[in-house]
C-alpha cells in the first residue's frame, strides 16, 4: 500500500494529521507493507522569511482581529493538537517561508530520513517556535535527524531539490488540490478534513481487504474569506482573490 501525504510545515493541521496517521499505522496489522511518501506543498511560496518579533500582533494585523478573538479562533486547533499529545502555543501559529525546509526535506528523502526530518521541522515550528526559514535552524534540525551538516549546507546554499518541490506541487495541481493535509491511498482513496485515527485505520483496512469505502471530508469550501491562507475544519486552504 502506498500512502502519499501532502503537507506544509506551517499548517497546524498537517502536524496533527501526521500524528493521527502514525497512530493508526501502529494499529494496522500490515504496517510493514505500507510505503509512506511525503509530498511538498507550499501554502504561500512568497511568504516572508523569519519569525515575527511579536507573533500575536502579526496575527492580529493579518486577520484584523483582537488578541482575544485570535486566541479564541485558534483554541480549537490547540485543543485538537493536545488530544494527540502536541503542545501547540498560540504564538507559534505564525506563517513563514517553507521553501528551503521543503528542499531540505526532499534531500533527506534520498537518505531515507524524510520522516524523521519532517517530524523535527514540525516540532521546531509549532512546539518550539523556531524560525524554520533560517538556514542555521534547518542545519541544526538536519544534524539532529542524522544528516551530515556540511552536505545539508551545500543543498541550502544552492537551488538543489527545487525541482522536486515544484514537481510535488505540480502533482497537487493536477488533482486540483488547494489544501493540506491530504492523504492519498494507492492513488485512489483520499482522506482530508475532520479525520480521526479510526478514519485512517478503517481506510487502510478496507483497502487491504478490497472492500468498498467512501471517505468524506467534513471541511467546507471557503466562500467569503479574503485571499490568502485559511485554516479551519481540519485543513489549511489557499483562498484566491475571487474578484479576479
Amino acid at each position: 500500500m502506498i500512502v502519499e501525504i501532502w503537507t506544509d510545515f506551517v499548517c497546524p493541521y498537517c502536524y496533527i494529521g501526521k500524528r493521527m496517521f502514525q497512530e493508526a499505522l501502529k494499529k494496522f496489522d500490515h504496517s510493514e507493507d505500507v510505503e509512506v511518501i511525503y509530498r511538498s506543498f507550499e501554502l504561500n511560496h512568497n511568504a516572508a522569511k523569519g519569525r515575527p518579533a511579536d507573533p500575536l500582533s502579526a496575527l492580529q494585523e493579518k486577520y484584523r482581529m483582537s488578541k482575544e478573538d485570535i486566541i479564541k479562533r485558534n483554541q480549537a486547533i490547540i485543543d485538537r493538537a493536545q488530544s494527540v499529545g502536541l503542545d501547540y502555543k498560540i504564538e507559534n501559529l505564525f506563517s513563514n517561508n517553507t521553501f528551503d525546509a521543503h528542499r531540505l526535506s526532499q534531500y533527506s528523502k534520498t537518505l531515507d530520513k524524510m520522516d524523521k526530518l519532517t517530524e523535527r521541522i514540525f516540532k521546531a515550528h509549532f512546539i518550539q517556535g523556531l524560525d524554520i526559514s533560517s538556514h542555521d535552524v534547518l542545519l541544526s534540525l538536519a544534524e539532529e535527524s542524522g544528516l551530515n551538516r556540511e552536505a545539508a549546507q551545500k543543498v541550502l546554499e544552492s537551488e538543489d531539490f527545487s525541482s522536486e518541490v515544484f514537481e510535488d506541487q505540480k502533482k497537487a495541481d493536477s488533482i486540483d488540490l488547494d489544501y493540506v493535509p491530504y492523504f492519498l491511498f494507492n492513488g485512489t482513496t483520499s482522506v482530508s478534513g475532520d479525520y480521526t485515527v479510526d478514519t485512517f485505520l478503517d481506510t487502510m483496512n478496507a483497502i487491504w481487504n478490497n472492500e468498498e469505502i467512501t471517505v468524506t471530508s467534513d471541511h467546507q469550501d471557503v466562500k467569503k474569506a479574503p485571499p490568502g491562507v485559511v485554516c479551519e475544519d481540519g485543513v489549511c486552504r489557499i483562498v484566491l482573490d475571487q474578484d479576479n
